[in-house]
């Protein structure tokens, strides 16, 4: 019985205090958009934080409908040279890794999907969003099979689908990627995901990894607050609404001169959108549609088009903004949601200008008409020209005829106006209605 005793109590110890041991730590980022420049500075600064940190594991949250080619080489370089193993995680339901998506979780040590997400479209395309060439598009998709080749077949995963996703296009959800061994999990969460994968093990580049999926630490990236509004702004339907926002001060500004802040506010939205494009792989000819939609409306002011001019304006805004982006090759897209609000606003805001325009108009020729016979008096005279007070307001005067001649206090009817001109003769005293 001692013996036993004897024995017994240094294991519990040890059991006690192997469940109590320092927990093993696990670094979080999410990658979330349009795949850019700011996405890949993100992975890179959250690589070096879980290696800062000495982390067991980097788990990225990854949801993407595509990007630029070069920020997902980028990424992937990152991945595969990371002294941390990275795992990637499609989720959560809804969510997807499309276009450069999938060399994202092609380069990762160990991938899952949540269900109802998706994965595929790795066709390559031009910076502008436009399919490449027939020639240079053979030689980029050749490249980028190689590459998904090699990197699938480092991972052990199907090589062939790989391939097909940029040959053909080809897509899958969760479970076909899990069935056809695109992807090695299917986790419903992150915590799902790391307790499939804590006690499975996987493949890393020095070999098998384990850890316990108890008392894991986890610590999230991050992002700083340049990288929040960077990657914010390179969204596709904020960079669309701004360059909206954008020319609409611009249009307020050219038509009604003097404003001052709808041209300030214009312009800033303006550098901001373009900045955007730049990044995006954006259409000219969507851009350029939007831009001659607000030609044509300043045009609609200018010249009596009974509205042809408006319906053209909103026409050419509406196809311009479908084809800013073009989801076929992009994954990247502006959707109708967003689209035609857009376009409903800049029309009614429009109608509201030439309502507000033609009522002025209007109002003015009315006062022109009420004004013409009605006397009043001169205050002033100098240079064949002066002021007259009518109704009891100040009008600048000139004679209805050449050389006349008037002296303050004369009475002086309006026989004519131009504008804010009016044209009088003089009257004599009391010969009709003065207007005081």
């Amino acid at each position: 019985m001692k013996k036993i005793t004897f024995v017994f109590i240094p294991v519990l110890f040890f059991c006690l205090f192997a469940g109590t041991g320092a927990a093993q730590k696990i670094t979080a980022v999410d990658i979330s958009g349009a795949i850019t420049p700011v996405q890949a500075e993100i992975l890179q600064k959250s690589i070096e934080q879980a290696e800062n940190e000495k982390a067991s594991f980097l788990l990225v949250r990854l949801d993407t409908p595509g990007g630029t080619l070069s920020s997902a080489r980028k990424m992937v370089k990152e991945i595969i040279n990371s002294a941390v193993p990275v795992g990637v995680w499609v989720g959560p339901s809804g969510a997807r890794a499309a276009s450069a998506g999938v060399f994202l979780v092609a380069a990762s040590d160990v991938a899952a999907m949540a269900p109802k997400t998706t994965i595929g479209s790795a066709s390559p395309v031009q910076a502008s969003g436009k399919d490449t060439g027939e020639t240079m598009r053979k030689k980029i998709t050749s490249e980028l099979s190689s590459l998904l080749r090699s990197l699938g077949k480092d991972k052990k995963r199907n090589t062939q689908w790989y391939e097909k996703s940029v040959s053909q296009s080809a897509n899958l959800n969760a479970q076909e990627a899990v069935l056809k061994n695109v992807v090695e999990y299917l986790a419903v969460s992150e915590a799902d995901f790391l307790e499939q994968l804590g006690s499975a093990g996987f493949l890393g580049s020095n070999g098998k990894k384990q850890f316990s999926p108890g008392g894991l630490e986890i610590s999230r990236f991050k992002p700083s607050f340049k990288q929040s509004i960077l990657s914010w702004l390179v969204s596709p339907q904020i960079a669309y609404l701004l360059f909206l926002a954008g020319i609409l001060g611009f249009f307020f500004e050219f038509s009604t001169p003097g404003a001052i802040f709808p041209g300030v506010f214009g312009a800033i939205c303006l550098i901001l959108a373009l900045y955007a494009f730049s990044v995006l792989p954006t259409s000219a000819a969507g851009i350029l549609l939007i831009l001659a939609g607000f030609v044509f409306f300043l045009l609609e002011l200018k010249i009596t088009s009974f509205g042809l001019l408006g319906l053209a304006a909103s026409a050419s805004i509406f196809l311009g903004s479908i084809m800013l982006f073009d989801p076929g090759v992009t994954g990247l897209k502006i959707p109708m949601q967003t689209i035609i609000p857009a376009v409903l606003t800049i029309v009614i805001f429009f109608l509201a200008i030439v309502y507000l325009v033609g009522k002025t108009q209007i109002s003015g020729w009315k006062q022109e008409k009420q004004i013409i016979g009605m006397t009043g008096r001169i205050i002033n005279w100098e240079n064949d020209q002066g002021k007259i007070k009518l109704r009891g307001e100040i009008w600048n005067c000139r004679g209805a005829e050449p050389g006349m001649e008037f002296s303050p206090g004369d009475t002086a009817r309006v026989e004519n106006s131009s504008g804010l001109m009016l044209y009088v003769k003089q009257e004599e005293e009391h010969s009709g209605p003065e207007q005081k």
